[in-house]
């Protein structure tokens, strides 16, 4: 009955000052009091939503009375602030006949009455609009599981004509919210631009209409059924934690941390990445599929082909460098696995991202007792190629932008801890026991100086440029492309 959570200073609002989190102890309605000011804490600090993981767990763990809990957070104004932005839909579940929601613990007599507590409060707390806002998303939604089950059993000829007629029979009397940004209102499905992804899960792609009439743009998103979200949704919070961090020290890093959210145990939003393309289908095209990932010059030719000027081709290899060093960085600190090239993507300007966190904290995949991973992150000589090499320049750029950025996060060490171990006890597959968080400790070299801190992450960017492994797995995901599009191509045509 003990959640490891180091004391903060809540007198100062301190929420990076804190113990070793891996060494300490307390009992949980202190741990999780001192949960709900660290969240509160991060209302503050990053515009409301960034703690929503770690505010909703408090909520749930916290063993303490419901008086106290009253009186505390679920009266407080940034406990308001998540009801009415409709994203707590990581605690909250369908409580008939509320219809507002819940996450799990239904089945344990003590959690059920906690979140029938915390859904009353909810009520209490929101407007009218807004709870009747609530019931409307968690009706859409449930509509969106029905069909992407619906489809599954299909034959693949026959799914995408099905999933389109039975999106064609949603209504929408009245603009709603998405889950996603509770500030996005779609009037309507574009249904002739809906699919679904030729992936295990077959998620949907689905694009919305845009309530407002002075926006042009539709809403691009994928909606998961079957598919756990939460650890995707608290690697995309940190992720964003750090990019503001870095963006208050003036380090434009140009990430491209796109939205997630949690709508169920296994069903979710999430935001498309408009004009990007995965390495694996940027080898496919311009380098000849498996074999290109040893070709140096295949990404630098994919960028000129979209950079056709001197100018507009300087400028993405500019976003490249900067977006290269935040997701080095990002990844080799959150422990981030199973890198290939179908989860690894770049924007037509020169953005480089990673997607799809199914693997964090050091949970690096195997393949007959050989580690697949062998390097702290993804960085192969055909991105080196793009900088000009490592003799260029360009590539110093990106040495001393990592450098920064790796010891802004070894500052904020702390914040990161604690934020992870609040989440240990939540049920994410990868975040089970307290050894998971010291995969964080260790990685951030505390017991560094900042000058060795960053000659021990240039040390690393060499690594991962002589490990042919990394090279080796990107040509298999890049063979997995081929065969599933050859077996679509056959399948077509088959008599």
């Amino acid at each position: 009955d003990t959640l490891l959570l180091p004391f903060w200073n809540r007198r100062d609002g301190i929420v990076s000052d804190a113990r070793d989190p891996c060494a300490l102890a307390f009992s949980a309605p202190r741990a999780c009091r001192c949960g709900f000011g660290l969240a509160s804490a991060l209302m503050l600090a990053f515009n409301g939503s960034s703690n929503l993981c770690q505010a909703c767990h408090a909520v749930s763990i916290n063993f303490g009375s419901a008086s106290s809990l009253r009186d505390g957070f679920l009266r407080s104004s940034h406990f308001r602030l998540l009801c009415v932005t409709g994203l707590n839909r990581w605690v909250l579940r369908k409580l008939e006949p509320l219809g507002v929601l819940y996450q799990t613990g239904l089945q344990v007599p003590f959690f059920k009455a906690r979140f029938e507590f915390v859904l009353e409060e909810l009520l209490r707390s929101c407007k009218a609009q807004y709870v009747d806002e609530l019931i409307k998303q968690d009706d859409f939604v449930r509509t969106l599981i029905k069909i992407a089950n619906s489809i599954k059993p299909m034959k693949s000829e026959a799914r995408k004509g099905a999933l389109r007629k039975m999106l064609k029979k949603i209504q929408f009397v009245e603009p709603i919210s998405l889950p996603l940004n509770p500030e996005l209102k779609v009037s309507g499905i574009d249904v002739e631009k809906c699919k679904y992804m030729d992936s295990k899960k077959l998620p949907l792609w689905l694009v919305f209409k845009n309530a407002d009439n002075t926006v042009q743009h539709p809403i691009y998103t994928m909606f998961k059924a079957g598919d756990d979200l939460r650890q995707d949704m608290l690697t995309l919070q940190l992720m964003k934690i750090m990019e503001k961090i870095w963006s208050k020290a003036s380090l434009d890093l140009r990430m491209n941390v796109y939205g997630c959210v949690s709508t169920g145990l296994s069903d979710g939003f999430l935001e498309i990445v408009q004009n990007a393309e995965t390495m694996s289908k940027i080898a496919s095209k311009y380098g000849g599929g498996a074999k290109a990932v040893f070709r140096v010059e295949t990404l630098q030719n994919w960028l000129v082909s979209n950079n056709r000027t001197g100018e507009d081709y300087s400028q993405a290899v500019e976003k490249f460098i900067r977006s290269c060093a935040a997701y080095c960085v990002a990844t080799c600190v959150l422990g981030i696995g199973d890198r290939h090239n179908d989860n690894v993507m770049i924007k037509r300007t020169g953005e480089f991202f990673h997607i799809d966190f199914g693997h964090i904290l050091g949970h690096f995949k195997s393949k007959f007792g050989i580690k697949r991973e062998r390097a702290k992150f993804v960085f192969t000589p055909d991105m080196a190629y793009v900088m000009g090499g490592t003799a260029d320049e360009r590539f110093n750029q990106f040495q001393e932008l990592c450098g920064l950025a790796f010891n802004k996060l070894r500052e904020n060490a702390h914040l990161f801890l604690n934020l992870i171990n609040l989440m240990v006890s939540s049920g994410i597959p990868e975040l089970a026991t307290p050894q998971n968080v010291c995969y964080l400790r260790d990685i951030l070299v505390l017991d560094l100086s900042e000058e060795d801190a960053k000659e021990k992450f240039n040390e690393w960017i060499f690594e991962s440029l002589q490990t042919t492994a990394t090279q080796m797995q990107r040509a298999d995901s890049s063979m997995e492309l081929f065969f599933r599009m050859w077996r679509k191509h056959t399948a077509t045509y088959k008599i």
